[in-house]
């Protein structure tokens, strides 16, 4: 596109704002109502949490609906939610759940055992009227719940086949939500597009456009919200998404990349919200793949990448370079753990001692379009190849777009590709378990891309899962990330900060580590 299209292009669209978003359609209310208005990139799949498998769903179900426990503002530490307190058996297999009193959905249905039955068993009975098939509730927690039972009207027991050291955190995944059970019933499948939970907001209307608007639950158990509405606006052309936020029609514009930090920075009542995320940025060598199948081949393409450079240049410093899979947000994170330093030389020396000194063609797979924690991945790929020809390995960048990316790497096409993780819970177990698992290397349906299998990295999440106490799950969560640097089946690049955009109106805006919201509290001045 040349400088003069450009121009002609940002005129048009500031014309178009204008002519959609007349009068300041952020401050656009009814007389005297609060609304929050949130600008992203992309629409929401689902507003069922059970069937929500992607971010822009998840963020709006976690103001519509709760769950029984739920991670604390820092991302980390489980606290109550619709559960008061909770205890389990010695053997840690019978869990005991006391649910808050006086809790009410939003269509008046109360809040009780039956309706945390009916969640949980719509996800993991095949019998039940209203089975989902596709839930996501991870399936070491699914596959693991024997039954669940009222004790009373406010006491739920949870049966586990074993004891599992994830199981809370899991269930503060938005994934394991209580539902309305008298909406499900009415609505079926289309709950999905009229959702009823207890949640701080309501559902009100989803449009066409991708526009979803929430409404504050005047009778929420934990006082009414300061905001009226909420609404998430969807724009997804980056540079008409910027433009809304600097004509005061969105407050609050998500997914801001780290390049348009400065410029945001100097617009006027303007402020940028940073927060360490829960994820990683890693590039995975698929193991099939020879010389790849070779450690020392592996351990050179480690040396061979300097990601603090991948940090300066391509994050702008909103990231942290990685020595391990698991984020500092997460707990077991081995913050002692030797890294592979940037080291040409000594890669150079490794591909020698297997008879690779002038090394070796590759493919490095990369995806179009910006992930979360990947902001500018085919620059990064470019970045990471020329560090590769440094050593002597000539790495052709195969660029795809998502779907067909994720189509071509779970099959194992690929000899290295860019991918990485968001956590929505601090559960370091389903992270490692979902990209380095033994049994997760089904070409068709893999999710550890890298195809590594090794018996001892499955027995070792084995015994993490079984588990149950901190010093232990610690203990084996480092001997776990220094097997995997060790083996190196993958290089871990970055964790990246999740970035906002907020006009200096809004206050009380809480942003988690999982990328999530908290907006209970938050006000517009």
């Amino acid at each position: 596109m040349t400088a003069r299209s450009e121009v002609k292009r940002i005129l048009l669209l500031a014309v178009c704002l204008v002519l959609f978003f007349p009068s300041n359609q952020a401050r656009a209310e009814p007389s005297g109502q609060k609304t929050l208005v949130i600008g992203r990139s992309a629409d929401s799949v689902t507003l069922d949490p059970a069937l929500a498998p992607d971010r822009e769903s998840s963020k709006v179900v976690a103001h519509i609906f709760e769950t029984l426990v739920r991670a604390e503002d820092e991302g980390s530490r489980i606290e109550p939610g619709l559960a008061l307190r909770w205890e389990s058996s010695p053997d840690r297999t019978e869990w005991f759940f006391h649910l808050r009193p006086g809790v009410f959905f939003h269509d008046q249905t109360p809040f009780n055992a039956q309706a945390v039955i009916f969640s949980l068993a719509r996800q993991i009975d095949p019998s039940h009227p209203h089975h989902l098939s596709h839930s996501i509730l991870e399936a070491g927690i699914r596959d693991n719940i024997r039954s669940v039972d009222e004790i009373d009207e406010l006491t739920v027991r949870i049966v586990l086949e074993s004891p599992r050291g994830n199981f809370l955190s899991s269930l503060s995944s938005t994934k394991a939500s209580i539902v309305s059970p008298t909406a499900v019933r009415q609505t079926g499948a289309a709950f999905a597009r009229n959702p009823v939970g207890t949640g701080p907001f309501k559902f009100l209307q989803w449009q066409p456009d991708g526009t979803i608007i929430l409404a504050s639950h005047e009778d929420y158990w934990d006082g009414r919200a300061n905001l009226d509405r909420i609404v998430y606006r969807t724009i997804p052309d980056n540079l008409e998404r910027h433009l809304a936020f600097q004509g005061g029609h969105i407050h609050v514009l998500d997914g801001v990349l780290p390049g348009d930090v400065p410029r945001l920075l100097r617009l006027p009542r303007t402020r940028i919200l940073a927060h360490p995320g829960m994820n990683v940025a890693f590039m995975a060598m698929n193991v099939n793949k020879p010389p790849l199948d070779r450690v020392e081949v592996r351990r050179a393409v480690n040396h061979a990448v300097n990601k603090a450079d991948l940090v300066k240049y391509l994050y702008q410093g909103f990231a942290d370079p990685a020595g391990t899979l698991l984020p500092p947000t997460m707990f077991g994170h081995h913050a002692q753990i030797s890294d592979y330093a940037y080291d040409p030389q000594r890669a150079r020396r490794l591909l020698a001692e297997v008879g690779l000194p002038d090394g070796f063609r590759t493919t490095l797979w990369v995806m179009s379009s910006a992930r979360p924690y990947l902001p500018q991945p085919v620059e990064a790929a470019r970045l990471i190849r020329a560090g590769l020809a440094e050593v002597g390995i000539e790495a052709e960048i195969k660029i795809l777009d998502w779907s067909s990316y994720l189509e071509s790497i779970v099959t194992g096409q690929h000899d290295i590709c860019l991918l990485g993780w968001n956590a929505q819970t601090a559960d370091p177990y389903h992270l490692l378990e979902t990209n380095l698992g033994p049994l997760n290397t089904q070409p068709g349906r893999a999710t550890n891309i890298t195809f590594w299998r090794s018996d001892r990295m499955g027995a070792l999440l084995d015994k993490f899962r079984h588990d149950m106490e901190l010093p232990e799950q610690e203990a084996l969560l480092h001997a776990i990330q220094e097997f995997v640097m060790e083996q190196a089946p993958l290089v871990p690049l970055a964790h990246a900060q999740t970035i906002l955009a907020v006009r200096d109106d809004v206050s009380g805006l809480v942003l988690q580590p999982n990328n999530l919201l908290r907006l209970h509290r938050a006000d517009l001045d």
